[in-house]
This record gives C-alpha cells, structure tokens and sequence, in this order.
C-alpha cells in the first residue's frame, strides 16, 4: 500500500502560530478552568493569562468568528479539531 498515508499522524498540525504556552493555556481552557483558574495552574498572574487567551483568539478566528460565536469555545474547538489538545 505505498504512496497511501494511513495516519493523521503524517501531516503537519495547524498550529495558528501558537506558542507551548498558548497551547497550554487552551488545553485549560478545555477542560473548563477560568482565566483565575488558568493563572494558579501555571502560576502566572490573571493579566498574562488575559494576554495569552486574547492572543489565542486573534491568532486563530477570522473576524467573523470572533462577531458570531463564543470566542473560547471556539477556539477550543479548532485546537481539538487540529489535535493540539485533548478532552
């Protein structure tokens, strides 16, 4: 069965240009934790935490996106989609 790929594993992740730390922060995010939440688990303060979830967003929707739906889940979903985290 050459020339056939027979695992997702073999193509490149979408990562939208997502640092560690924003993959991090949206693996958090997942699992239903709020940016206080976030910030005590990776021990950093609630101001990062609010830049990183915004650079997340803005990283990943189209302004469409960002108008109609709820930002977070949404970029929860892609993340997911694209296997950059688990739930």
């Amino acid at each position: 069965m050459s020339g056939i790929i027979e695992s997702k594993a073999e193509f490149p992740k979408n990562t939208y240009g997502l640092s560690e730390r924003e993959i991090s922060v949206l693996q958090l995010m997942a699992m239903g934790l709020n940016n206080k939440m976030i910030g005590a688990e990776l021990a950093i303060s609630y101001r990062t935490i609010e830049l990183h979830v915004s650079n997340i967003i803005n990283k990943m929707l189209t302004p469409k996106d960002k108008m109609v739906s709820d930002c977070r889940c949404r970029a929860v979903w892609l993340a997911y989609q694209q296997g950059l985290i688990e739930v």
